[in-house]
């Protein structure tokens, strides 16, 4: 770490502590720069049934009236990763027509020599 940095830490009261999730005591799970369209997707999936937990998990905590309003929340989060796997979908065939169409597997046979 450089100065600046380490100016900058301290000036917070930052030091090396573990980044804790603003929802929960648990760690925060730091997720690297998605690379890949997969991965893209891959996250917007994961971060969707993570939402739908959270309405679920607080809807056990509320009166009648909002633990519906929570459910139904929750299954609107599904219907979203629904439609995000969909578009992952026609991604992945997108790419596979592109493989098959330029090249895609050697179909060549291999000559044994006879002896």
């Amino acid at each position: 770490m450089n100065a600046k940095k380490e100016t900058i830490f301290d000036a917070h009261g930052i030091k090396d502590k573990p980044t804790y999730s603003i929802i929960s005591n648990e760690p925060a799970h730091i997720f690297s720069c998605p690379r890949t369209t997969e991965e893209v997707y891959s996250i917007g999936i994961k971060l969707q049934y993570l939402i739908g937990d959270l309405y679920l998990k607080y809807a056990d905590k509320c009166n009648k009236a909002s633990k519906e309003k929570l459910k139904m929340m929750a299954l609107r989060q599904l219907d979203k990763k629904t439609e995000i796997q969909r578009l992952a979908n026609i991604d992945l065939n997108e790419k596979l027509t592109y493989f098959y169409n330029n090249g895609g597997q050697c179909n060549c046979q291999v000559k044994m020599n006879k002896k």
